[in-house]
């Protein structure tokens, strides 16, 4: 794995704006509305009685907007893992364009990109059997 700072080019989307704003926007709308009576209910939890790996998501980031980390992890944790890294990616790219500067770039070679693969592979899994067992 290397790091590399990047020039930034004209008209270069930034995804971390990107996908952080809309992390961002998640967060304020579950602050202000009342999401678990708006989401439907889970259709494979209701036609198998276990838990989807997303299950507790809506719960989790309900509680995430309210400052209530313990709750927050305990509903999905790999969620609010993502949730977590998607707001600092938008804070730290936010930062280095308003201030011109140049993006972390990370590369990794396709033994790395296969090792990150499957661990989000065994995240999710991992995760998953959480769900299942915790309810």
């Amino acid at each position: 794995m290397r790091l590399m700072m990047k020039k930034r080019e004209a008209g270069e989307l930034e995804f971390g704006i990107i996908y952080g704003t809309i992390a961002l926007v998640a967060v304020g709308l579950a602050r202000v509305l009342p999401l678990t009576k708006l989401a439907p209910a889970c259709l494979f939890r209701s036609l198998t009685g276990v838990p989807c790996p997303t299950c507790g998501t809506t719960r989790a980031l309900m509680h995430f907007s309210r400052g209530e980390m313990a709750m927050a992890i305990s509903e999905n944790p790999l969620f609010v893992l993502f949730l977590t890294l998607a707001l600092l990616y938008f804070f730290v790219n936010s930062i280095a364009a308003l201030l011109r500067l140049p993006r972390v770039v990370i590369l990794l070679s396709s033994v790395e990109r296969n090792l990150l693969t499957a661990a989000a592979g065994f995240s999710i899994a991992a995760n998953w059997t959480y769900l299942v067992t915790r309810s």
